[in-house]
């Protein structure tokens, strides 16, 4: 077998090649390249942890209803609500038998906002209400049965401030209005032994109270509704249960 040659014995450009990869290379701004590689690196990590405490947070916002927490509650801003449609001055003026004339003459109408909407089997409901130039405010909820700008008032009602829970009811749906000073949650007690929370909204100033139009699962019916304070139970009151004679819907 034939020696190996030396380098020196090969092609002269050939060999400054071979030779010139044994030499040392300088690279005068390494320290500052593996400076910002360490640097590079705590910041990717806090980056995918930043992503990963995300995730987190909206995978658990997710599960939550089902798992029966609640997440606060659903705040309104009342003057950041859409101003109520003209026509729904009318929805106010013919609740006049439970609102008074008295509220309905202290009404600004020109501030009134139309607050939510809530959707029912064969219905939709929204919620009107008209700010009072003395304090407080009045509410309505109105459907439109038939032509656009027709409304009929199904509840309503004026706040007072004193009572920390407003109510208003048919054989079908209660109208629940909470002082939100006095009450962090409301209870509806059902005949089936059931209690089930309110899905309250609540709007901010000059409003500050929490609503609700609660319809009881089918075959079942309301016993009570309880509104609860910071303490317990700040006031309770039963559903008069002869509205009930009428057939389940």
């Amino acid at each position: 077998m034939s020696a190996r040659p030396s380098a020196h014995e090969l092609d002269p450009d050939l060999r400054d090649r071979l030779l010139a990869l044994d030499e040392p290379v300088a690279h005068p701004n390494w320290q500052d390249v593996v400076s910002r590689s360490g640097a590079e690196r705590p910041r990717r990590t806090a980056v995918r942890a930043t992503l990963v405490l995300v995730v987190a947070c909206a995978a658990a916002i997710a599960v939550a209803p089902a798992m029966g927490l609640r997440l606060g509650p659903l705040n309104i801003n009342f003057w950041s609500s859409p101003h109520a449609p003209p026509s729904a001055q009318s929805a106010f003026t013919e609740a006049k038998s439970w609102l008074g004339d008295a509220n309905l003459r202290g009404l600004d109408f020109s501030q009134s906002r139309r607050i939510f909407v809530e959707v029912f089997r064969g219905d939709t409901e929204r919620l009107f209400v008209a700010p009072r130039t003395a304090g407080g405010f009045c509410y309505v909820w109105a459907t439109q049965p038939g032509n656009p700008g027709v409304w009929a008032d199904e509840l309503g009602g004026c706040a007072v401030h004193a009572q920390a829970l407003y109510l208003g009811y048919d054989d079908t749906r209660i109208s629940i209005v909470a002082n939100r000073r006095l009450v962090d949650h409301v209870d509806v007690e059902l005949d089936n032994g059931k209690t089930v929370e309110a899905n309250l909204r609540w709007v901010s100033a000059p409003v500050n109270a929490g609503f609700v139009l609660y319809q009881a699962p089918s075959h079942t019916h309301a016993l009570a509704v309880v509104a609860i304070g910071p303490n317990g139970v700040v006031q309770s009151d039963p559903i008069a249960q002869q509205i009930y004679a009428v057939p389940t819907r």
